[in-house]
């Protein structure tokens, strides 16, 4: 929808609390632990702004 949800590091807006079944957590096994700098979108851009593309978002 084009809305703008960060900027400047900062999380524009509040996330909602979900609850899930017990059975779905712990249920996705990866290498290694996910670290926020896995998030990070990196960009040849040096100042300016970027239009980044994010595919659902859950709590």
């Amino acid at each position: 929808n084009g809305r703008l949800v960060a900027e400047n590091g900062k999380l524009l807006l509040t996330l909602q609390q979900r609850a899930y079944p017990k059975f779905v957590k712990n249920s996705v096994r990866l290498k290694k632990k996910i670290t926020p700098s896995d998030f990070v979108v990196k960009s040849a851009l040096a100042l300016g702004r970027v239009k980044v593309r994010v595919i659902g978002r859950s709590t």
